[in-house]
């Protein structure tokens, strides 16, 4: 699934398949949320800062050889086990578009159910993005209503050559719901949107200083603000070389 807040994740927590998250390290902290994904729901603690690689390959890997190895023993190849539900981005975006999927998700090759969130707003935006999450959740919860979109696409079978090519199973998976939601696909990551919010932090220092959040309330497109981001990196690096 893309991932837009952590408003998906109160939604998913509900559903009676009761499936289990992957999770990067910090949201294990988060009060409620954290505790319930870990100790019921059988959470994977992922670090997204690392390499795809290094990142949730292993754990997801370590997870499906897991249910290989029962299905094994029991003799039965029709056990159910527990959904895995995987945020493909890795991160949040503002949910205007699709950020690039990660391919660790993609890496065993098995089957998986293409699911796209929306969250409509007409005040304010849900998404946790670059706010404070203070101020995130005060608004939110001062808000009449908020509204959450969940559509489940058809399962995606992977060909022989999407198996063993973890890269191109991410990119089409994410084509389909490109196609199937409207998003446009960006080759934007974690990474840029970790640059964006450097500079954010950077430009704006004078004014955390006497407590203002002015930054964290703007709500730009990622594909858009997150490349003017990166080039200005790019270009304070060339400065400094010189």
């Amino acid at each position: 699934s893309n991932h837009v807040s952590w408003v998906e994740i109160l939604y998913f927590l509900t559903r009676k398949e009761m499936p289990a998250f992957v999770m990067k390290q910090t949201c294990v902290k988060i009060p409620f949320i954290g505790s319930i994904a870990t100790e019921f729901h059988g959470g994977l603690h992922v670090d997204n800062k690392a390499n795809e690689q290094k990142g949730g390959t292993e754990a997801i890997k370590q997870r499906v050889e897991e249910m290989k190895l029962i299905q094994a023993k029991t003799k039965n190849t029709q056990v159910y086990f527990q959904p895995l539900v995987v945020f493909a981005e890795g991160t949040t975006s503002n949910g205007s578009c699709l950020l690039r999927f990660r391919s660790g998700a993609f890496v065993s090759g098995c089957a998986v159910q293409p699911v796209y969130v929306r969250i409509p707003f007409k005040n304010f935006s849900p998404a946790y993005e670059s706010i404070l999450a203070v101020v995130h959740i005060l608004r939110l919860v001062t808000q009449v209503y908020n509204k959450l979109e969940v559509v489940y696409l058809e399962p995606y079978h992977p060909s022989e050559e999407e198996k063993a090519d973890a890269r191109l199973y991410a990119d089409n998976v994410q084509k389909a719901i490109s196609q199937a939601s409207g998003l446009p696909v960006t080759n934007l990551g974690y990474k840029d949107k970790l640059q964006y919010h450097d500079l954010m932090r950077k430009q704006y220092e004078n004014l955390h200083k006497r407590g203002f959040t002015l930054p964290f309330l703007r709500y730009t497109k990622p594909d858009v603000i997150l490349e003017q981001g990166t080039e200005c990196v790019k270009s304070q690096m060339k400065r400094k070389s010189q």
